[in-house]
């Protein structure tokens, strides 16, 4: 009896179970039918909105033709304006001056803006933070302004391109938002704004970016185009299409917290000279009164791009493309035990009586030579600073609201300021230098790779990150006595940890920039279709990183570790160098003595 009952209980409950599996079948195909119906709804009721809208310009074929504001208010109105506008331009081929009368009574005026570039604008109207700060000509995939920005990071509101070509004649086109992938997904990001441009339609010389076309003009950009310009200038007497060869230009993140380390930053600049370097570009927050001053020093002070720096036949001897790099490293090895021509007192005499010549006047402008600047050899050479400066007030709370003083908006204005106008940008910080393991220079590095490598589709040049830590004693041979040698840190700091870090993982890198669309802190996010990086083997270059340890204390120091004296091949002329521009500015920029 007892197994009859408790064979009743068990067939109970595997009836109660069928049915609730059943039950739940059912219910799940309720809800799909449900869901179904509300789709079908919704897309019958946008279909009948479609038919009832009064103009196409927002219609399933035409929708790339505007944004899709969520406020279907700004929709309409701005719609009715294009419309006028576009109404006003098919009436100008009967009647010219009643069309550009048409045009300025739907849009209001620029006024008296000045057209400005490297200066945040502001873009009126929205409702979160949305600012400009520069225009660029772009046509590698297809023609459009690309726009340098910051505004909100997610659902980025919709504006307008209006290209100015005079002061009463514009034109209209819808724009598209585009958020830089670095953002660390703060509130706020770097973006692009792409305004695209039509065949046949002409490069403006300005451009203003608006949230609603009614809304007063704020924001005036000149549209820069060097491809253009490079194409129109005569070089040493002949048109080229292609930067001058082998030029080099470094991209610095944004200067803040009145960044006042004047040690650190003549070592970088002097350092990056000797590394083959012809310019610098640096983004202004805050800066001490003493950096200002000798960055204005260093913008004031002609820098001849078409010679080549005489200093680096001090640094080592010089190689042909045919040398190998092991060659090559034992010619550097016997210069590094003092086989070179100029011993280094009289390397630092002869460079700084020829920088108090300079400071006092006393030496013929054919003569003149400083430790930042090159001669002009002929009529036709060209100079140029060795130091550009930009302005950067961003009105984003920076580490809180946006990501370190919106630096992804200041590396990618870089990229495209310098594009067409130098072959190679290196993007590194004030504390970093990109090393030559076999060379001397960058340039020959990325040169001997050229040879010995299919570099054609090479849109950039990967170097991995070792660190110098500061904790770590100085390097034995420093001369104590010697106040800037035994500051200099690529100089004093020798011992670096022997683990690096992998590609994309805290490395920095040199990029040809035509190549490039999209480049972020440690590696390049987009390439032009068909090109990539290159991951340059740790024999061949690494990045030097000086700094203390990154997870704050001094355990860092007890990993593993080298003695790496790579940059002592730039010893005695970057002290000489060093030790001249700071006695020549000490008193005019009332620098610190240390």
């Amino acid at each position: 009896m007892a197994s009859r009952h408790m064979r009743d209980l068990l067939s109970k409950r595997e009836k109660r179970t069928r049915e609730r599996k059943n039950l739940s079948f059912i219910i799940v195909i309720m809800f799909f039918v449900i869901f179904c119906v509300i789709v079908l709804t919704e897309i019958l009721v946008m279909e009948d909105r479609n038919k009832n809208k009064p103009m196409s310009f927002f219609s399933s074929h035409s929708r790339r033709s505007g944004p899709e504001y969520e406020d279907r208010q700004v929709v309409y109105e701005d719609a009715e304006l294009y419309k006028d506008i576009v109404d006003a331009s098919r009436f100008q081929t009967s009647s010219k001056s009643s069309s550009a009368s048409k045009s300025q009574s739907v849009l209001p005026s620029r006024g008296n803006l000045t057209a400005k570039d490297a200066v945040w604008q502001t873009v009126p109207g929205t409702r979160f933070k949305f600012y400009v700060y520069s225009a660029h000509y772009d046509d590698r995939k297809s023609r459009l302004i690309r726009v340098i920005g910051a505004s909100k990071t997610r659902a980025t509101e919709k504006v307008w391109c209006r290209f100015w070509y005079t002061a009463n004649v514009s034109k209209v086109v819808a724009a598209k938002t585009k958020v830089i992938r670095e953002n660390w997904n703060m509130k706020y990001s770097a973006i692009f704004i792409f305004c695209p441009l039509e065949f046949n339609v002409t490069l403006p010389q300005s451009l203003s970016i608006v949230h609603k076309l009614k809304l007063p003009i704020r924001n005036l950009l000149i549209v820069r185009d060097n491809k253009g310009q490079m194409e129109s200038e005569d070089y040493q007497g002949q048109s080229y299409r292609e930067p001058p060869p082998e030029r080099m230009v470094v991209c610095v993140k944004p200067l803040h917290f009145t960044y006042d380390k004047v040690l650190q930053l003549l070592e970088f600049l002097e350092l990056n000279k000797l590394l083959g370097a012809d310019h610098v570009n640096f983004y202004i927050n805050s800066v001490s009164p003493a950096v200002q001053c000798i960055l204005n020093q260093y913008k004031n002070t002609s820098h001849d791009v078409n010679e080549k720096d005489s200093s680096h036949d001090d640094v080592s001897p010089s190689k042909t493309g045919s040398q190998s790099n092991a060659q090559a490293h034992n010619q550097w090895k016997g210069s590094l035990h003092g086989t070179q021509s100029q011993s280094k007192e009289d390397l630092q005499s002869n460079t700084h009586n020829q920088w108090k010549s300079g400071l006092h006047g006393t030496q013929s402008k054919e003569d003149s030579h400083d430790a930042y600047s090159q001669p002009n050899t002929g009529s036709k050479a060209r100079s140029h600073p060795f130091v550009s400066t930009y302005e950067w007030h961003l009105n984003m709370i920076s580490q809180k609201e946006i990501r370190t003083e919106g630096l992804f908006s200041a590396l990618n204005d870089c990229l495209y300021r310098n594009m067409y106008l130098y072959s190679y940008i290196m993007f590194i910080d004030l504390d970093e230098f990109i090393v030559p393991k076999n060379n001397t220079t960058l340039v020959e590095l990325i040169s001997w790779l050229s040879k010995h490598l299919s570099t054609h589709s090479i849109g950039s040049y990967s170097f991995q990150n070792a660190f110098f830590y500061l904790q770590w004693p100085n390097d034995d041979s420093i001369d104590l006595g010697n106040r800037f040698e035994s500051s200099l840190v690529s100089i004093s700091k020798t011992k670096r940890k022997l683990k690096l870090h992998p590609h994309k993982q805290r490395s920095k890198y040199i990029i040809r920039p035509e190549h490039v669309v999209e480049v972020g802190n440690h590696f390049v996010w987009e390439f032009i279709p068909g090109h990539g990086s290159l991951n340059v083997p740790q024999n061949t270059g690494i990045l030097h990183h000086y700094r203390i340890c990154e997870f704050g204390g001094n355990d860092c120091i007890k990993q593993k570790h080298v003695e790496d004296r790579t940059a002592h091949r730039y010893k005695t002329q970057l002290v000489a160098n060093v030790e001249a521009v700071y006695d020549r500015l000490k008193q005019r920029c009332e620098l610190d003595v240390f």
